[in-house]
This record gives structure tokens, C-alpha cells and sequence, in this order.
């Protein structure tokens, strides 16, 4: 069963009760800031039994946004430690999301949650998830069918239950030459080209988004922008006037997130 680490952000979410993340595949990983100097006792009581499997973060100065930025590190150090586990943040900031959808789009199992009883079933859903995505499917098997052996040492061959085998017809030289010169782009295609759009789409994953706005920013001669709002107009541009604000910004926290850019009180600059 692979692991589940439960990353908490104190600040924003104070759970007293963990009988949820009792399952021995859960790890538990409390994030404190420096205000948060008092704990309830079933949230203690609850850890220490947990032993190795929870620990504490804590910070020992405040800042903007300070817990934040050590939650998505941690986040970061657990998936290199192990890729196969799944992650979850609990709470309730909504500034998580544009990582999540980073880490989705490169494979791994990360999700965020407003409270610990949102929670997805760690223990048994993900046992099964990996049960059925390991079974082996017998190849050449359909319903309805049985493997018949040809007893001359061919490879079995597959029969449908109550009606004999009946052996596709091979395609005619003229009818592969007719497919060819209908494929769609040809000289002399019957069909027509699927059409292309200039811009992409509202429900284009937020990692798409945000190769397309790198790609558009270093192809562009007039350097990149160096503050926030020049550069929400360059991704405003590149995406088409029916690209929801909202999603603007989330490629712009994603960019943020990422270290594509880098924000310096007022003004933006980018990695050498």
C-alpha cells in the first residue's frame, strides 16, 4: 500500500481530531506558524500516538504568506523522497491550487482539501485504485469469446461463442490507395483539415498555459515584462480575449510557484 502524507496548515485549518488518519499507510505533517503557540489536546494526544508517522514544522518568525512558502517545500523534498505516495494540503487557501495542478500535470497524486474530513479514503480508496490499475488483462480476450488452441503450434486464435469465425477481408490495393489520398491535408483530399485555433481554451490544464505563456515571453523582442500588471496583459494577449481573469491568474501564480518568475517587492525578474 503506498503512503499518504497529510500536510496541514495550522493557520488556516485547526483540526482537534484525527481518527480519520489512523491507517498505518498515513503520515501526518502539522504546519505551525510562529502565533500558533497553543494546540488542542486531542490534536496532541492524537499525534503523539501516531508516533514517527507525524511531525511538527514550526516557524519561529511570521511573514507574508512565510508558512505557505515552507508548506509548498516540504511538499516538494516528500515528492522527491517518494513519487509513488499521494499528497494532501489541508486548507482552505485557494492560492495552493496552481501547485496542485503543477505537480497533477507532472505525474503525481496531489490534491487539496478545506478540512480534514474532506479528505478522500486514504487507506482502502487508493489500495483499490492500485489494485485495479495492476491487474493484468489477457490480451486478445473480449466478452463473449473463448481461446480456441490450433494444435499446430500457431498462436491460440480467438472464436465468438455461438457463431463461427468469420476472416477479414484483405484491403484492396485501389481501396489503400483511396484511403491515402483521402487523408485529411492531401492533394486531393476529399476531407478537410481539422481547423486550428489561434487561442486555447478555458479548460486547457494550467501547465499548458504556462509553457505556452513561456514560450510566447522568450520568443518576444521587446524583453520580458518587468511588473505584474505588464505581464497579466502579455498572458491577456496570448490568450485570446475569451480567457477567463481567473485563470490568468492562475498561470501567473503557476509562473510564481514554478521559479519561471521571480517577484522582488514591485518589480519582476526571471532566472539566468
Amino acid at each position: 500500500m503506498s503512503a499518504s502524507h497529510i500536510l496541514i496548515d495550522f493557520e488556516n485549518v485547526q483540526p482537534k481530531a484525527l481518527e480519520q488518519l489512523r491507517a498505518a499507510n498515513v503520515h501526518v505533517h502539522v504546519f505551525l506558524g510562529a502565533r500558533n503557540t497553543k494546540l488542542p489536546r486531542e490534536l496532541v494526544l492524537a499525534l503523539q500516538s501516531m508516533g514517527e508517522r507525524a511531525q511538527y514544522i514550526t516557524l519561529a518568525t511570521s511573514g507574508t504568506n512565510a508558512l505557505d512558502f515552507v508548506i509548498a517545500y516540504e511538499l516538494g523534498v516528500l515528492t522527491m523522497q517518494d513519487r509513488e505516495a499521494s499528497f494532501h494540503i489541508v486548507s482552505k487557501d485557494k492560492g495552493f491550487d496552481p501547485l496542485v495542478d503543477l505537480l497533477r500535470g507532472r505525474g503525481l497524486r496531489v490534491g487539496r482539501s478545506a478540512s480534514i474530513e474532506q479528505l478522500p479514503n486514504l487507506a482502502g480508496g487508493q489500495a483499490k485504485r492500485r489494485a485495479t490499475k495492476d491487474k493484468p488483462e489477457t490480451p486478445g480476450k473480449t466478452a463473449g469469446s473463448k481461446i480456441t488452441a490450433a494444435g499446430d503450434g500457431r498462436p491460440p486464435r480467438a472464436t465468438t461463442s455461438g457463431a463461427s469465425a468469420t476472416t477479414r477481408p484483405q484491403a484492396t490495393k485501389k481501396s489503400a490507395l483511396t484511403s491515402r489520398r483521402d487523408r485529411p491535408g492531401r492533394v486531393g483530399s476529399t476531407q478537410r483539415p481539422a481547423k486550428k485555433t489561434g487561442h486555447p481554451t478555458a479548460d486547457a490544464p494550467v501547465e499548458d498555459l504556462r509553457e505556452r505563456a513561456l514560450q510566447s515571453m522568450n520568443a518576444r523582442r521587446g524583453g520580458k515584462p518587468t511588473r505584474r500588471k505588464t505581464l497579466l496583459n502579455l498572458l491577456r494577449a496570448n490568450f485570446g480575449g475569451d480567457m477567463p481573469e481567473a485563470r490568468i491568474e492562475d498561470v501567473y501564480r503557476a509562473m510564481v510557484a514554478n521559479g519561471d518568475v521571480l517577484v522582488d517587492g514591485e518589480r519582476l525578474t526571471y532566472p539566468a
